[in-house]
């Protein structure tokens, strides 16, 4: 490979890492303020005897995202350099 090639192709490469980390810590803040909301409601909630488990569709989004941001870091962990060739279902 010749040098101009490399170097297209780490510009190419730290481009789509950029991508991926912007997402990464879009996921991060979504799944931060879902688990404050359920915390903060099960703080309220458990004063009137309620469980956490009333919040299942808040948990199964928390859920979700946390599995999309341990994706995201295993690609980055990995070094790979296309996440979009993968789903999540390939997770």
């Amino acid at each position: 490979m010749t040098t101009e090639a490399a170097l297209a192709m780490k510009e190419t490469v730290g481009l789509t890492w950029r991508i991926i980390l912007k997402h990464h810590r879009l996921l991060e803040l979504a799944a931060d303020d879902i688990d404050k909301t359920i915390y903060n409601d099960n703080q309220h909630r458990s004063e009137n005897s309620r469980l956490l488990s009333d919040y299942g569709s808040n948990w199964k989004t928390l859920t979700q995202t946390k599995e999309e941001i341990a994706f995201l870091e295993g690609c980055i962990a990995l070094g790979n350099a296309d996440p979009s060739s993968q789903t999540w279902a390939d997770k």
